[in-house]
C-alpha cells in the first residue's frame, strides 16, 4: 500500500471516529433534554434522532449497531419523533 493511500485511509478512519464521538454526544444531549419527569427519554424518539443525526454526519452505515442497541422497537412514532416540543419527520 502506498503512503498516500495509507494516509488517506487513516484520515478517513479519524473522520469516522470523530463523527461517531459527535453522535454519542448528540445522543447524550438528546436524552438529557428530553427527560420525562426526571426519567429516561422515549427510546423510540432517541433511536429516531440517532438515525437522523448519523445520516446527517454521513456515518449511518458505520453506526447501525450503536443505534440498534438503543431499543429493539421501531424508531420514532409513525415516521416522526419529538425533540422537546418540536415534532420532527424522520
Amino acid at each position: 500500500m502506498t503512503t498516500k493511500i495509507q494516509t488517506a485511509l487513516e484520515q478517513q478512519t479519524t473522520n469516522i471516529a470523530e463523527a461517531i464521538i459527535n453522535l454519542f454526544k448528540e445522543i447524550d444531549s438528546f436524552a438529557e433534554r428530553n427527560r420525562i419527569d426526571n426519567k429516561d427519554c422515549c427510546h423510540r424518539c432517541l433511536k429516531a434522532h440517532a438515525i437522523k443525526i448519523s445520516k446527517k454526519l454521513g456515518i449511518y452505515e458505520h453506526s447501525k449497531s450503536i443505534i440498534k442497541s438503543i431499543t429493539n422497537e421501531e424508531p420514532g412514532h409513525i415516521g416522526y419523533y419529538l425533540d422537546g416540543e418540536v415534532l420532527i419527520k424522520l
